[in-house]
């Protein structure tokens, strides 16, 4: 388990400290928990792209699965930090597809 401190970015610029806890790590991908207060946050703004920024460098772009007033469960990806955009493993869907060997 990979865990540590950072904040979840709102859409709106809001910043909340959570607590983060991996339970899996995959390559580029990632699924745990965020803990923190959400009790003040309104549900519709978690339905949107939100970035978790971890205290020890990598940033993610996750989605909600699951969400209490105490925790969120997320599953997400890392963000190329030169581009700010999920990190493509095996490259785009374009330049995997001209890889792709011709059907005989």
């Amino acid at each position: 388990m990979v865990a540590g401190k950072g904040n979840l970015l709102l859409r709106d610029g809001r910043r909340i400290p959570i607590t983060y806890q991996f339970g899996s790590d995959f390559g580029e991908s990632r699924a745990g928990y965020l803990l923190c207060d959400t009790s003040k946050i309104d549900a519709t703004a978690l339905f949107d792209r939100l970035t978790v920024e971890c205290d020890n460098g990598p940033c993610l772009v996750v989605a909600v699965m699951h969400s209490s007033d105490h925790y969120l469960a997320i599953t997400g990806r890392l963000l190329d930090p030169s581009s700010q955009t999920p990190v493509s493993v095996g490259g785009s869907v374009a330049a995997a597809s001209s890889k792709r060997q011709p059907a005989f």
